[in-house]
């Protein structure tokens, strides 16, 4: 499993440099972010391990989703946490919650939040997103989670449209 996470790691760091196009609503917006960081790492798993290209997509995230869970890094943990939201079904986000209350260090603590932010940002409900808005401003206001760039928070924080 080392190498996996290595693998995992490299594509990461790769996909946290790319840039956010300009903003758009603010769903659009988060649910391309978090296809965008996910989509690469999936792609190094199959890589890594061909023959998991046979089994479903959802059971591909949860697998993926609990290796990155497993490692003691806060920024893998949130990539982790989005592949389970947003790709995991009902399976995935029950891990996610089960994960919360595990969870030992203020680091890897606001990066539970920040994948919640972005969660409730792309909600339908114009409450819910300024809600998820507010806990992104919260946990930026941390300085904990570092793996985003700056452009990053001024598009989810000021510039995307939540729905009306």
């Amino acid at each position: 499993m080392p190498r996996l996470l290595a693998c995992l790691l490299v594509s990461f760091m790769i996909a946290a440099t790319a840039r956010p196009a300009l903003a758009g609503t603010c769903q659009a917006e988060v649910d391309q972010l978090v296809k965008s960081n996910t989509t690469d790492l999936l792609n190094s798993v199959i890589e890594e391990k061909p023959e998991l290209a046979d089994i479903s997509e959802e059971q591909l995230v949860i697998q993926s989703g609990q290796i990155l869970l497993g490692s003691p890094r806060g920024d893998l943990k949130a990539h982790g946490w989005m592949m389970l939201l947003w790709y995991g079904g009902e399976e995935g986000r029950n891990m996610v919650a089960e994960s919360g209350p595990t969870l030992e260090t203020e680091e890897a603590r606001a990066h539970l939040y920040y994948v919640m932010g972005l969660w409730q940002l792309r909600a339908d409900d114009p409450e819910t997103a300024a809600k998820g808005r507010e806990l992104l401003s919260q946990v930026r206001d941390t300085g904990k989670v570092t793996f985003a760039p700056d452009e990053m928070w001024t598009m989810l924080l000021e510039e995307c449209d939540l729905p009306e």
